[in-house]
């Protein structure tokens, strides 16, 4: 059910005009994954929910790691060095 969800999902999303989303980064992408997560809240209810709130947990996991990673990433950055007055 998970793979048949993500196929429509991205089937529907190429429709729309995002050309590049696949069944990675449907899951991973900040823009894809907060589309695919508001297609599956739309179909809450239609007999598919278990798989439907797997997926919206796996998203947001995935977009806790890549918060996780942004954090690190930017706290990794030098600091600006400050200018002399006489510079």
């Amino acid at each position: 059910m998970r793979d048949k969800l993500i196929s429509a999902a991205i089937r529907n999303m190429r429709e729309f005009g995002y050309p590049y989303v696949n069944a990675e980064n449907i899951i991973t992408d900040q823009v894809y994954s907060m589309f695919f997560d508001s297609m599956l809240k739309d179909n809450l209810g239609h007999g598919v929910d278990k798989a439907i709130e797997s997926l919206r947990s796996e998203i947001a996991a995935a977009q806790k790691a890549v918060e996780r990673t942004a954090t690190t990433n930017n706290s990794a950055k030098p600091k600006p060095r400050k200018r002399s007055k006489g510079a």
